[in-house]
């Protein structure tokens, strides 16, 4: 019972000096671009895929649904953000294949993602038009995988340009691209229109 009781006040020490104390300590959650913020996004869009396999090329295009885009990070001025965000976009059936010549040519699902560090970045103080970008580790897994071995990893790189409408929403268009290297050469670019809503 003791050593349960020194656990539960060993992780409570862990979470206010961690988590609460820097919320209590540095601004954040007052409106402002500056300080601590958090933020989650919705992007709807289209994926291209290219790939190359056996000295043979391929490519398909495929609708892909950008959910959550979670992000959490802190403001170093009212211009220039910076935060740790993740990236995950699922794709459905393909529209075409070259792979396949046909519409619809799979029923795999897929999901890519890229966690790193990303930027926003306003060109002046009251300037409601801004610059992201993100650069990270990238992933990808699809349905028909049988193992955790099978996740490809890789580069991922976005880039976008967006409005704020409000404090707390943002409208941007974004560029993702991801490319992993092994068996086959696997290039994903994601063009997308990203609703973000984030609490400053």
């Amino acid at each position: 019972m003791k050593i349960r009781s020194f656990r539960l006040f060993f992780f409570a020490i862990i979470i206010y000096f961690f988590i609460i104390y820097p919320f209590e300590t540095t601004n954040g959650f007052d409106g402002k671009r500056e300080g601590i913020f958090i933020g989650l996004g919705i992007e709807p869009g289209v994926t291209i895929w290219s790939w190359t396999y056996d000295t043979n090329s391929y490519y398909s295009v495929t609708p892909s649904l950008n959910v959550p885009n979670f992000r959490i990070g802190y403001g170093l001025s009212e211009q220039f953000t910076l935060f740790l965000t993740h990236r995950m976009s699922f794709n459905g059936k393909y529209i075409y294949s070259s792979y396949g010549n046909n519409f619809e040519a799979t029923d795999n699902f897929y999901i890519d993602g890229t966690s790193g560090l990303g930027f926003d970045y306003f060109p002046s103080r009251l300037s409601k038009f801004l610059l992201t970008g993100c650069l990270g580790l990238a992933t990808s897994v699809n349905s028909y995988q049988e193992s955790v071995e099978d996740i490809l990893f890789g580069f991922g790189l976005s880039s976008g340009f967006g409005y704020e409408l409000s404090r707390y929403l943002t409208l941007n268009f974004m560029l993702d691209y991801r490319r992993f290297i092994g068996t086959d050469v696997i290039n994903i670019i994601t063009l997308s229109l990203a609703f973000n809503l984030i609490l400053y």
